[in-house]
C-alpha cells in the first residue's frame, strides 16, 4: 500500500483493494480550533470524500491529529481540500 503527502485541495488515486486510510495530521495551518474533547478535537482542518467511477460520497471532516478512516468499498480515488498550510499523511491500508 501508499502513503501519500496531501496539502491543498485535489485529487488522489488509491490503490486498489484499500480497506482503510490512516490519516495524521503533520502541519497545523492558521485559522482552526480546538474542542474541549480529551483527545482535543480540531476543526477547520478539511475535508475528505471517497469517490468511485468519477461519483463522490458526502464530505468527512477530519478533526483530530490521528485518524483511522474505513474506505468504501470500490473506492478508487479521495477528494481533498485542507486549510491553507495544513500538511496530511495518508497511510493506505
Amino acid at each position: 500500500m501508499a502513503t501519500f503527502n496531501l496539502a491543498g485541495q485535489g485529487v488522489q488515486s488509491l490503490t486498489p483493494g484499500t480497506v482503510h486510510l490512516q490519516v495524521t495530521i503533520t502541519v497545523f495551518g492558521s485559522g482552526y480550533s480546538v474542542g474541549q474533547a480529551n483527545p482535543a478535537n480540531f476543526f477547520h482542518l478539511g475535508l475528505f470524500r471517497f469517490g468511485t467511477s468519477g461519483f463522490f460520497r458526502p464530505a468527512v471532516p477530519l478533526d483530530a491529529q490521528q485518524m483511522l478512516l474505513d474506505v468504501p468499498p470500490g473506492a478508487d480515488t479521495l477528494g481533498y481540500s485542507l486549510l491553507t498550510q495544513t500538511e496530511v499523511t495518508v497511510v493506505e491500508q
